[in-house]
């Protein structure tokens, strides 16, 4: 009677191993990601990219057609205003209106055919403020930042801060710099800005922060105020510290 159960027993395992390993070859049957979207988020005046923050900045919402629960994909939009994803499926996405961005929300969402292999889809937009004329040098420990500012939103809209960030990568801006405590300059205007206005930052390097004979990279942006709006920017500029 033993004997029995326990050919019952290894009955029932083979039979489970070779619904779990079936169930295993069905699942490496499966295709994986096919296709790619890239694209950059450009200026609808100028033509040029539109700069902002890796950290805290502008993200794209994929949402995948074709499911009860579909999937949503962000895609995080890299510093100089481009985006890439290589790990995505042939389908139809939708783009809802990207919110708490740089630039003038859009109201309409978007409706994308993605097929397979590379597929590509820009954003042109309107940047709330282009940082003009940006100038970075540096004095010994001093580091001093000239610019103007064109704002593209009514004069009613003010804009907040200008600021002054530093930091080893080039992704630099306000939430990605050398600290604690953040070594960055900030200043408040309160005002619309006025085309004409030229702005001044100084940045005092500490010796904890900052090696001599070491390469940094310094950006200057303003930021609009306007609900959830982010910093517009001028590129980074890599500076050497000497003595």
């Amino acid at each position: 009677m033993k004997r029995i159960k326990m050919k019952n027993i290894h009955l029932y395992l083979f039979l489970l191993c070779g619904i779990l390993c079936f169930n295993s070859c069905e699942l490496d049957n499966y295709e994986g990601p096919n296709a790619s979207l890239s694209g950059s988020f450009i200026d609808s005046e100028t033509g040029e990219l539109i700069e902002s923050d890796i950290i805290n900045g502008t993200k794209i919402e994929l949402i995948e057609h074709g499911y009860e629960n579909p999937a949503a994909y962000f895609l995080i939009v890299n510093v100089d205003g481009t985006y890439r994803n290589d790990m995505l499926f042939e389908n139809t996405y939708s783009i809802p209106p990207i919110m708490g961005g740089n630039f003038v929300p859009q109201t309409d969402t978007v409706t994308i055919e993605i097929k397979s292999g590379s597929n590509t889809y820009d954003f042109v937009v309107q940047p709330y403020i282009r940082v003009k004329d940006a100038a970075i040098t540096i004095d010994g420990m001093v580091v001093t930042a000239t610019f103007k500012l064109e704002q593209t939103v009514p004069d009613s809209i003010v804009v907040s801060k200008v600021g002054l960030f530093a930091h080893l990568s080039p992704s630099v801006g306000f939430d990605l710099v050398l600290g604690p405590p953040p070594v960055r300059t900030l200043k408040t205007v309160g005002h619309a800005a006025d085309p004409n206005e030229e702005f001044a930052l100084e940045l005092k390097l500490k010796a904890k922060d900052f090696e001599i004979g070491k390469s940094y990279f310094f950006r200057v942006g303003a930021v609009i105020d306007a609900p959830e709006a982010k910093y517009n920017y001028a590129p980074a500029v890599r500076l050497t510290i000497s003595e």
